[in-house]
């Protein structure tokens, strides 16, 4: 595990920090802005990035302070999730921010102790249905207009976090192959329809369509990786490959 590590932590430190950055940008995205869809999305996929750098410390596979890491972020969602409750939107998809709030304030404090190895697959689920119930209410918002462009990029990169985090207690060993096969089907086939859908988009333009190459072409490896039966298990290159990806994404949500 640690010789997995090692030759990455460079590596992992820059791309954090860069990682970080370029989300905290696109949260907190100027007013003009008129689809906050895709905002709400990206805590979605935090909330994921967090929950593997919470598996990377319990499993004490190291980096620059990931405590402090952890701490910002969390925060960032905190602080995105209150800007959500002062949106106005609908009754119904107000009161389900608020129970999305609620759940992020049970889920956060989990953050403060270090990852018990017992304790990882009952958060992955836990982690995995707030992620469900931010996409349901990004999705509720998404129907009062189009469904953005910027919104299903945004999935996209929510449905590679959340990937990640299972690949990761999967290299832990504390989840079951059933279990563990199941969700990766059933991520692998969201990620692949939405994909598609993507590049066939008529009015995407061509640097979108280049960046979202690349994606994929990160996330082959990857899908290799989680499918893979070979019984060994690179945990930190995946973790390096999910934040790359957060990085484009947030290149094109930026539009950069």
């Amino acid at each position: 595990m640690k010789s997995d590590f090692n030759h990455y932590s460079r590596v992992k430190v820059f791309f954090i920090a860069l990682g970080f950055l370029l989300l905290s940008n696109t949260l907190y995205a100027s007013k003009k802005v008129d689809d906050s869809t895709y905002k709400t999305i990206d805590i979605c996929s935090l909330s994921q990035s967090i929950f593997e750098d919470q598996i990377l410390t319990g499993m004490d596979i190291t980096y620059s302070n990931p405590q402090e890491e952890q701490k910002n972020a969390t925060k960032a969602i905190h602080t995105a999730l209150e800007e959500l409750t002062k949106e106005k939107v609908d009754k119904k998809i107000h009161k389900k921010i608020i129970t999305l709030k609620k759940s992020w304030s049970t889920i956060e404090k989990k953050f403060a102790t270090k990852m018990d190895k017992k304790d990882a697959k009952k958060f992955y689920l836990e982690i995995s249905s707030f992620g469900t119930s931010c996409l349901e209410v990004a999705d509720e918002k998404a129907k009062a207009k189009k469904d953005s462009t910027k919104s299903k990029v945004a999935k996209l990169n929510f449905h590679v976090q959340k990937l990640t985090g299972l690949y990761l207690i999967k290299s832990w060993g504390t989840i079951d192959d059933k279990l563990y096969t199941k969700e990766v089907k059933k991520i692998l086939s969201s990620y692949q329809t939405l994909y598609d859908a993507l590049i066939a988009t008529k009015d995407i333009t061509k640097t979108t369509k280049v960046e979202l190459e690349k994606i994929n072409k990160l996330f082959v490896t990857f899908k290799f990786m989680t499918t893979s039966d070979s019984g060994r298990y690179m945990p930190t290159l995946a973790a390096k490959k999910a934040l790359n990806i957060n990085v484009l994404t947030s290149k094109i949500l930026e539009g950069k």
